[in-house]
Protein backbone atom coordinates (compact mmCIF):
# COMPACT_ATOMS: atom_id res chain seq x y z
CA UNK A 1 0.00 0.00 0.00
CA UNK A 2 1.29 3.39 -0.95
CA UNK A 3 2.29 5.80 1.96
CA UNK A 4 0.17 8.79 2.09
CA UNK A 5 1.31 12.05 0.81
CA UNK A 6 3.14 14.65 3.98
CA UNK A 7 2.30 18.08 3.40
CA UNK A 8 5.24 20.72 3.20
CA UNK A 9 5.27 24.67 3.52
CA UNK A 10 9.15 25.79 2.83
CA UNK A 11 8.45 28.92 3.86
CA UNK A 12 10.56 32.28 2.37
CA UNK A 13 13.87 33.48 0.69
CA UNK A 14 15.66 33.45 4.02
CA UNK A 15 15.53 29.64 3.97
CA UNK A 16 16.20 28.84 0.08
CA UNK A 17 17.66 32.31 -1.49
CA UNK A 18 16.59 34.38 -4.48
CA UNK A 19 15.73 31.76 -6.84
CA UNK A 20 12.62 29.07 -5.47
CA UNK A 21 13.98 25.99 -6.11
CA UNK A 22 11.85 23.20 -7.60
CA UNK A 23 11.58 20.64 -5.04
CA UNK A 24 10.39 16.65 -4.86
CA UNK A 25 10.86 14.10 -2.56
CA UNK A 26 8.93 11.52 -2.19
CA UNK A 27 5.48 10.95 -0.79
CA UNK A 28 5.63 14.84 -0.18
CA UNK A 29 3.72 17.33 -1.70
CA UNK A 30 6.02 20.25 -0.79
CA UNK A 31 4.76 24.37 -1.21
CA UNK A 32 7.24 26.99 -1.67
CA UNK A 33 5.86 30.27 -0.34
CA UNK A 34 8.13 34.04 -1.17
CA UNK A 35 7.96 36.38 1.45
CA UNK A 36 6.61 38.94 1.62
CA UNK A 37 5.10 38.68 -1.86
CA UNK A 38 3.42 35.58 -1.42
CA UNK A 39 2.59 35.97 1.94
CA UNK A 40 -1.25 36.57 1.07
CA UNK A 41 -2.00 33.63 -0.53
CA UNK A 42 -0.23 31.04 1.56
CA UNK A 43 -2.56 28.16 3.12
CA UNK A 44 -3.05 28.18 6.62
CA UNK A 45 -0.40 27.07 8.39
CA UNK A 46 -2.20 24.13 9.89
CA UNK A 47 -3.07 22.53 6.69
CA UNK A 48 0.51 21.29 6.52
CA UNK A 49 2.89 18.52 8.34
CA UNK A 50 6.16 20.23 7.93
CA UNK A 51 6.78 24.11 8.02
CA UNK A 52 10.56 25.08 7.23
CA UNK A 53 11.51 28.82 7.72
CA UNK A 54 14.62 30.86 8.93
CA UNK A 55 14.98 31.96 12.73
CA UNK A 56 14.52 35.67 11.18
CA UNK A 57 11.96 34.81 8.97
CA UNK A 58 10.51 37.85 8.42
CA UNK A 59 13.17 40.37 8.39
CA UNK A 60 13.92 40.89 4.48
CA UNK A 61 16.09 43.56 3.12
CA UNK A 62 16.38 44.94 6.54
CA UNK A 63 12.83 45.43 7.13
CA UNK A 64 10.91 43.61 10.18
CA UNK A 65 7.17 42.50 8.65
CA UNK A 66 5.98 42.76 12.27
CA UNK A 67 2.45 42.12 11.45
CA UNK A 68 2.89 39.27 9.15
CA UNK A 69 5.22 37.65 12.01
CA UNK A 70 2.37 38.45 14.64
CA UNK A 71 -0.19 36.59 11.90
CA UNK A 72 2.26 33.68 11.25
CA UNK A 73 2.58 33.34 15.24
CA UNK A 74 -0.81 32.95 15.77
CA UNK A 75 -1.49 30.60 13.12
CA UNK A 76 1.54 28.50 14.10
CA UNK A 77 0.05 27.92 17.28
CA UNK A 78 -3.20 26.86 15.98
CA UNK A 79 -0.89 24.41 13.17
CA UNK A 80 0.88 23.46 16.65
CA UNK A 81 -2.17 22.00 18.13
CA UNK A 82 -3.15 19.90 15.21
CA UNK A 83 -0.21 18.30 15.63
CA UNK A 84 1.94 20.00 12.61
CA UNK A 85 5.78 20.39 13.28
CA UNK A 86 8.02 23.49 12.21
CA UNK A 87 11.70 22.96 11.32
CA UNK A 88 13.42 26.74 12.45
CA UNK A 89 16.95 26.99 11.44
CA UNK A 90 19.64 28.74 12.22
CA UNK A 91 23.61 30.16 11.53
CA UNK A 92 24.48 33.74 12.19
CA UNK A 93 22.10 35.34 14.69
CA UNK A 94 21.71 37.88 17.29
CA UNK A 95 21.58 36.51 20.52
CA UNK A 96 20.64 38.73 24.16
CA UNK A 97 23.03 39.59 26.14
CA UNK A 98 23.25 38.55 29.32
CA UNK A 99 24.70 39.39 33.15
CA UNK A 100 24.94 37.17 36.30
CA UNK A 101 23.26 37.41 39.44
CA UNK A 102 24.64 35.09 41.95
CA UNK A 103 25.37 31.84 40.29
CA UNK A 104 22.82 32.19 37.46
CA UNK A 105 23.47 34.07 34.20
CA UNK A 106 20.41 35.93 32.69
CA UNK A 107 19.34 37.58 29.49
CA UNK A 108 19.46 41.47 29.52
CA UNK A 109 15.18 42.13 29.58
CA UNK A 110 15.79 44.86 27.01
CA UNK A 111 17.41 42.55 24.53
CA UNK A 112 14.58 39.67 25.28
CA UNK A 113 11.82 42.50 23.94
CA UNK A 114 14.06 43.45 20.94
CA UNK A 115 14.82 40.04 20.06
CA UNK A 116 11.10 38.61 20.80
CA UNK A 117 9.88 41.51 18.52
CA UNK A 118 12.23 41.03 15.10
CA UNK A 119 13.25 36.85 15.86
CA UNK A 120 10.78 34.68 15.69
CA UNK A 121 13.02 31.75 16.32
CA UNK A 122 13.73 33.36 19.94
CA UNK A 123 10.03 33.97 20.11
CA UNK A 124 9.44 30.50 20.92
CA UNK A 125 13.06 29.63 22.19
CA UNK A 126 12.18 31.97 25.10
CA UNK A 127 8.68 30.96 25.53
CA UNK A 128 10.24 26.67 25.51
CA UNK A 129 12.90 28.35 28.33
CA UNK A 130 15.95 27.34 26.47
CA UNK A 131 18.55 30.08 25.70
CA UNK A 132 20.27 30.92 21.97
CA UNK A 133 24.49 31.08 22.77
CA UNK A 134 26.91 32.93 20.10
CA UNK A 135 29.86 31.46 19.11
CA UNK A 136 32.92 33.80 16.97
CA UNK A 137 34.17 30.27 16.11
CA UNK A 138 31.86 28.66 13.46
CA UNK A 139 30.58 25.32 15.28
CA UNK A 140 30.67 21.79 12.52
CA UNK A 141 31.39 19.26 14.38
CA UNK A 142 28.90 18.24 16.96
CA UNK A 143 28.04 14.99 17.48
CA UNK A 144 25.03 13.07 15.93
CA UNK A 145 22.23 12.00 18.44
CA UNK A 146 19.87 10.64 15.76
CA UNK A 147 21.36 8.94 13.11
CA UNK A 148 18.14 9.96 10.64
CA UNK A 149 19.37 13.74 10.34
CA UNK A 150 23.21 12.37 9.59
CA UNK A 151 22.79 12.83 6.01
CA UNK A 152 21.59 16.34 5.99
CA UNK A 153 24.14 17.85 9.54
CA UNK A 154 26.98 16.14 7.68
CA UNK A 155 26.87 18.43 5.17
CA UNK A 156 24.48 21.33 6.36
CA UNK A 157 24.94 20.99 9.90
CA UNK A 158 27.37 24.33 10.46
CA UNK A 159 26.24 27.46 12.95
CA UNK A 160 27.76 30.18 15.31
CA UNK A 161 24.44 29.57 17.61
CA UNK A 162 24.26 26.68 20.26
CA UNK A 163 21.49 26.47 23.34
CA UNK A 164 22.33 26.21 26.92
CA UNK A 165 19.50 25.51 29.52
CA UNK A 166 17.17 28.60 30.41
CA UNK A 167 18.19 28.72 33.88
CA UNK A 168 20.04 25.49 35.93
CA UNK A 169 17.59 25.57 38.67
CA UNK A 170 15.44 24.47 35.94
CA UNK A 171 14.62 21.31 35.40
CA UNK A 172 14.17 21.49 31.71
CA UNK A 173 16.06 20.35 28.91
CA UNK A 174 16.00 20.09 25.66
CA UNK A 175 13.01 17.41 24.80
CA UNK A 176 14.94 15.35 21.92
CA UNK A 177 18.64 16.00 21.38
CA UNK A 178 19.71 15.76 17.70
CA UNK A 179 23.04 17.27 17.33
CA UNK A 180 25.07 18.36 19.90
CA UNK A 181 28.56 19.21 21.58
CA UNK A 182 27.68 17.74 25.44
CA UNK A 183 24.14 17.47 27.14
CA UNK A 184 24.16 21.23 28.01
CA UNK A 185 25.65 22.82 24.65
CA UNK A 186 23.25 21.91 21.81
CA UNK A 187 23.12 22.82 18.04
CA UNK A 188 20.07 20.73 17.29
CA UNK A 189 17.33 19.80 19.31
CA UNK A 190 13.59 18.58 19.15
CA UNK A 191 10.15 20.07 21.76
CA UNK A 192 7.04 18.79 22.00
CA UNK A 193 4.46 21.63 21.69
CA UNK A 194 0.94 21.09 22.12
CA UNK A 195 0.37 17.97 19.89
CA UNK A 196 3.03 19.42 17.56
CA UNK A 197 6.88 19.72 17.35
CA UNK A 198 9.56 22.83 16.89
CA UNK A 199 12.92 21.46 15.75
CA UNK A 200 15.88 23.86 15.83
CA UNK A 201 18.50 22.82 13.57
CA UNK A 202 21.84 24.67 12.45
CA UNK A 203 21.99 25.14 8.10
CA UNK A 204 24.70 26.57 6.68
CA UNK A 205 23.66 27.92 3.16
CA UNK A 206 25.28 28.89 -0.06
CA UNK A 207 22.73 30.82 -1.66
CA UNK A 208 24.66 31.30 -4.65
CA UNK A 209 24.53 27.92 -5.05
CA UNK A 210 21.09 26.93 -6.36
CA UNK A 211 21.79 23.09 -7.02
CA UNK A 212 23.17 22.97 -3.20
CA UNK A 213 20.20 25.01 -1.89
CA UNK A 214 18.02 22.37 -3.54
CA UNK A 215 19.83 19.45 -2.76
CA UNK A 216 20.04 20.75 1.37
CA UNK A 217 16.11 21.16 1.52
CA UNK A 218 15.14 18.32 -0.27
CA UNK A 219 17.51 16.45 2.36
CA UNK A 220 16.38 17.91 5.02
CA UNK A 221 13.20 16.93 4.49
CA UNK A 222 13.31 13.79 3.63
CA UNK A 223 15.93 13.56 6.97
CA UNK A 224 12.96 15.46 8.98
CA UNK A 225 9.92 12.98 7.61
CA UNK A 226 12.13 9.89 8.49
CA UNK A 227 12.86 11.33 12.15
CA UNK A 228 9.08 11.87 12.93
CA UNK A 229 7.92 8.65 11.29
CA UNK A 230 10.55 7.04 13.71
CA UNK A 231 9.83 9.23 16.55
CA UNK A 232 6.51 10.09 17.08
CA UNK A 233 3.85 7.74 18.44
CA UNK A 234 0.99 10.09 19.31
CA UNK A 235 -2.58 8.71 20.32
CA UNK A 236 -4.94 9.88 18.53
CA UNK A 237 -7.18 13.09 19.71
CA UNK A 238 -10.23 11.10 20.38
CA UNK A 239 -8.67 8.73 22.59
CA UNK A 240 -6.85 11.19 24.81
CA UNK A 241 -10.30 12.60 26.03
CA UNK A 242 -11.29 11.09 29.08
CA UNK A 243 -13.97 8.34 29.57
CA UNK A 244 -13.90 7.57 33.13
CA UNK A 245 -15.21 9.84 35.82
CA UNK A 246 -12.13 9.25 38.18
CA UNK A 247 -9.58 9.95 35.31
CA UNK A 248 -12.16 12.97 34.19
CA UNK A 249 -11.77 14.14 37.78
CA UNK A 250 -7.83 13.83 37.63
CA UNK A 251 -7.96 15.31 33.66
CA UNK A 252 -9.92 18.72 35.39
CA UNK A 253 -7.67 18.67 38.33
CA UNK A 254 -4.04 18.77 36.24
CA UNK A 255 -5.85 21.19 33.92
CA UNK A 256 -6.53 23.67 36.51
CA UNK A 257 -3.31 23.16 38.37
CA UNK A 258 -1.76 24.10 34.97
CA UNK A 259 -3.44 27.19 34.84
CA UNK A 260 -2.68 28.36 38.46
CA UNK A 261 1.11 27.73 37.60
CA UNK A 262 0.77 29.56 34.33
CA UNK A 263 -0.57 32.52 36.36
CA UNK A 264 2.24 32.18 39.04
CA UNK A 265 5.12 32.19 36.65
CA UNK A 266 3.53 35.41 34.16
CA UNK A 267 3.57 36.59 38.04
CA UNK A 268 7.08 36.17 39.23
CA UNK A 269 8.23 36.81 35.37
CA UNK A 270 7.58 40.87 36.95
CA UNK A 271 9.87 40.14 39.88
CA UNK A 272 12.55 38.66 37.26
CA UNK A 273 12.50 41.48 34.87
CA UNK A 274 12.69 43.78 38.21
CA UNK A 275 15.55 42.16 39.71
CA UNK A 276 17.31 42.18 36.35
CA UNK A 277 17.76 46.12 36.65
CA UNK A 278 20.21 45.35 39.53
CA UNK A 279 23.44 44.62 36.84
CA UNK A 280 22.82 46.68 34.32
CA UNK A 281 25.26 49.37 33.28
CA UNK A 282 26.33 51.79 31.09
CA UNK A 283 23.91 53.37 28.08
CA UNK A 284 21.56 49.97 29.28
CA UNK A 285 21.15 51.26 32.60
CA UNK A 286 20.59 55.03 31.31
CA UNK A 287 17.89 53.77 29.37
CA UNK A 288 16.20 51.55 31.59
CA UNK A 289 15.74 53.61 34.58
CA UNK A 290 13.57 56.27 32.94
CA UNK A 291 11.39 53.40 31.59
CA UNK A 292 11.41 52.24 35.21
CA UNK A 293 10.00 54.62 36.85
CA UNK A 294 6.91 55.39 34.38
CA UNK A 295 6.12 52.00 33.56
CA UNK A 296 6.54 51.13 37.28
CA UNK A 297 6.26 53.76 39.54
CA UNK A 298 3.89 55.39 37.38
CA UNK A 299 5.88 58.56 36.60
CA UNK A 300 5.90 60.31 33.81
CA UNK A 301 9.30 60.91 32.78
CA UNK A 302 11.72 62.69 29.30
CA UNK A 303 14.62 61.90 28.01
CA UNK A 304 17.11 64.66 27.33
CA UNK A 305 18.16 64.65 23.80
CA UNK A 306 21.22 67.65 24.82
CA UNK A 307 22.68 65.43 27.95
CA UNK A 308 21.70 61.61 27.25
CA UNK A 309 22.19 60.05 30.86
CA UNK A 310 19.80 63.17 31.96
CA UNK A 311 16.30 62.73 32.05
CA UNK A 312 13.45 64.30 33.91
CA UNK A 313 10.64 63.44 36.23
CA UNK A 314 7.28 65.10 35.67
CA UNK A 315 4.27 66.49 37.83
CA UNK A 316 0.68 65.53 36.92
CA UNK A 317 1.00 69.07 34.91
CA UNK A 318 3.25 67.61 32.72
CA UNK A 319 5.60 70.41 34.01
CA UNK A 320 9.98 69.46 34.47
CA UNK A 321 9.90 68.17 38.56
CA UNK A 322 12.95 66.81 38.86
CA UNK A 323 16.20 66.83 36.77
CA UNK A 324 17.10 63.12 37.10
CA UNK A 325 21.11 61.09 36.40
CA UNK A 326 22.33 57.76 36.50
CA UNK A 327 25.71 56.36 36.74
CA UNK A 328 27.02 53.20 37.10
CA UNK A 329 30.23 51.89 39.31
CA UNK A 330 32.06 48.27 39.36
CA UNK A 331 33.25 49.54 42.97
CA UNK A 332 31.57 51.68 45.03
CA UNK A 333 30.22 55.28 44.38
CA UNK A 334 31.97 57.89 43.01
CA UNK A 335 31.33 61.75 44.85
CA UNK A 336 32.08 63.34 40.48
CA UNK A 337 28.41 61.34 39.80
CA UNK A 338 27.39 64.24 42.64
CA UNK A 339 29.39 66.59 40.86
CA UNK A 340 28.12 65.97 37.11
CA UNK A 341 24.59 66.26 38.11
CA UNK A 342 24.89 69.48 39.95
CA UNK A 343 26.58 70.98 36.67
CA UNK A 344 24.05 69.73 34.41
CA UNK A 345 21.48 71.21 36.86
CA UNK A 346 23.58 74.21 35.96
CA UNK A 347 24.02 74.08 32.32
CA UNK A 348 20.00 73.67 32.36
CA UNK A 349 20.05 77.41 33.88
CA UNK A 350 18.37 75.82 37.05
CA UNK A 351 17.73 77.13 40.77
CA UNK A 352 20.59 75.31 43.10
CA UNK A 353 18.29 73.88 44.94
CA UNK A 354 15.65 72.53 41.98
CA UNK A 355 15.81 68.74 42.79
CA UNK A 356 18.13 66.09 41.42
CA UNK A 357 17.95 62.77 41.78
CA UNK A 358 20.99 60.42 41.20
CA UNK A 359 20.26 56.60 40.48
CA UNK A 360 23.53 54.85 41.07
CA UNK A 361 24.40 51.22 40.39
CA UNK A 362 26.85 50.04 42.71
CA UNK A 363 29.21 46.88 42.94
CA UNK A 364 28.52 45.38 39.84
CA UNK A 365 31.50 42.69 40.77
CA UNK A 366 29.48 41.70 43.64
CA UNK A 367 28.79 37.93 44.18
CA UNK A 368 26.12 38.15 46.71
CA UNK A 369 23.31 40.48 47.63
CA UNK A 370 24.96 40.82 50.56
CA UNK A 371 27.94 42.11 48.69
CA UNK A 372 25.85 44.36 46.61
CA UNK A 373 23.66 45.64 48.93
CA UNK A 374 26.61 47.90 50.48
CA UNK A 375 25.71 51.53 52.48
CA UNK A 376 26.86 54.83 50.36
CA UNK A 377 29.69 55.85 52.41
CA UNK A 378 28.98 58.97 54.44
CA UNK A 379 31.39 61.39 52.79
CA UNK A 380 29.40 60.95 49.67
CA UNK A 381 25.47 61.25 50.68
CA UNK A 382 26.81 64.91 53.07
CA UNK A 383 28.40 65.96 49.64
CA UNK A 384 25.55 65.35 47.99
CA UNK A 385 23.43 67.24 50.98
CA UNK A 386 25.85 69.97 50.35
CA UNK A 387 24.83 70.10 46.47
CA UNK A 388 21.02 69.58 47.02
CA UNK A 389 21.32 65.99 45.59
CA UNK A 390 19.37 62.86 46.60
CA UNK A 391 21.52 59.66 45.44
CA UNK A 392 19.23 56.15 45.36
CA UNK A 393 20.78 52.88 45.08
CA UNK A 394 19.21 50.72 42.01
CA UNK A 395 18.14 48.56 45.37
CA UNK A 396 16.35 51.18 47.01
CA UNK A 397 14.64 52.14 44.04
CA UNK A 398 12.89 48.73 43.48
CA UNK A 399 12.54 48.46 47.03
CA UNK A 400 10.27 51.42 46.66
CA UNK A 401 8.89 49.81 44.11
CA UNK A 402 7.76 46.97 45.84
CA UNK A 403 6.85 49.13 49.01
CA UNK A 404 4.14 50.58 47.10
CA UNK A 405 3.38 47.72 45.51
CA UNK A 406 2.28 46.25 49.12
CA UNK A 407 0.64 49.15 49.92
CA UNK A 408 3.13 50.13 52.15
CA UNK A 409 2.33 53.84 51.50
CA UNK A 410 0.91 55.73 48.69
CA UNK A 411 1.92 55.92 44.72
CA UNK A 412 0.52 59.37 45.05
CA UNK A 413 3.18 60.39 47.74
CA UNK A 414 6.53 59.66 45.79
CA UNK A 415 7.03 62.73 43.93
CA UNK A 416 7.00 64.16 47.06
CA UNK A 417 9.14 61.54 48.22
CA UNK A 418 11.79 61.81 45.34
CA UNK A 419 11.64 65.79 45.24
CA UNK A 420 11.71 66.98 48.93
CA UNK A 421 14.43 64.45 50.15
CA UNK A 422 18.78 65.65 49.86
CA UNK A 423 21.13 63.32 51.04
CA UNK A 424 21.11 59.52 50.17
CA UNK A 425 17.35 57.67 50.90
CA UNK A 426 18.17 54.13 51.77
CA UNK A 427 14.73 51.63 51.43
CA UNK A 428 14.79 48.26 53.18
CA UNK A 429 13.54 45.36 51.83
CA UNK A 430 10.98 45.60 54.29
CA UNK A 431 10.30 49.10 52.98
CA UNK A 432 11.68 51.21 55.75
CA UNK A 433 12.57 54.62 54.18
CA UNK A 434 15.53 56.26 56.06
CA UNK A 435 17.23 59.44 55.08
CA UNK A 436 20.64 59.72 55.56
CA UNK A 437 21.93 63.54 55.71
Amino acid sequence: MESPNHKVLVFGENVYGKIKPKLHVEYCEIDTCSFPLGFNSMCRLGSYDLVILDYRAFVWDTRLYKKEQDIFDKQMTEALEKGCTFCILHYDEQVPKDYKYEDEHFMQDEDIQEFSQKQIGFRWLNRLKVRPKYSETLLANANYIKNEYKAYLNRWGASHIYFIKFSSNREIGFGDLIYSLSDDLVLGFCLGVYRGRIIFLPCQRNFDHEEDIKICLETLIDNTITYLTHSIHDMPEWLESPIFQIEKNKYDEVCNLRAVIVKLEEQLETYRNIKSLVFLKGYDFEEAIPKFIKNQLEIETLRNDKFKEDFWVLDSKSEKAIIGETKTYSKGMKRSGIYSIHNHREENKLDANFPALLIVNCHLNANSWKEKLRPIDPQIYQIALNNHVLIMRIEDLIFLWNSIKEKKFAQEDLLDILSKNIGWLEVTSNGDLNTHS
